[in-house]
């Protein structure tokens, strides 16, 4: 089997909406790993974004979701946060498009992982 472009490249989708989780989609396309990380009890928001189909189904998520492994984790308590240090250590690329996500203490998750893994 021919080995994909992106093969061996490990993508951490902590993105919400349409662009950037389509975006991620297509990485995985190429064969990147993604890893998409949603909100515990509902989900990524695409999951509950219209249009649907007639059984109410989100129409747009499986095209988004495609290619991804995925997990749930608070990234208000401090037990997801240090398990979201740990996945994007291990990553190669990190997504996110989040205006300001923050943790209890009041820290930008997303600044703190920027600076930590020099993205």
């Amino acid at each position: 089997m021919a080995k994909t472009p992106l093969e061996g490249v490990t993508i951490l989708d902590v993105s919400t909406m349409i662009a950037a989780p389509y975006g991620t989609a297509l990485l995985g396309d190429f064969g990147a790993d993604v890893i998409k990380v949603e909100i515990p009890g509902r989900g990524d928001t695409s999951r509950s974004v219209g249009p649907f189909s007639e059984d109410g189904e989100p129409l747009r998520w499986p095209g988004l979701s495609r290619n991804k492994r995925s997990l749930t984790l608070d990234l208000h308590q401090s037990e997801g946060i240090e398990i979201l240090k740990k996945l994007a250590k291990k990553a190669d690329i990190l997504v996110e498009n989040f205006a300001q996500e923050r943790s209890k203490s009041g820290v930008s998750v997303m600044t703190y992982l920027r600076k930590k893994t020099q993205i």
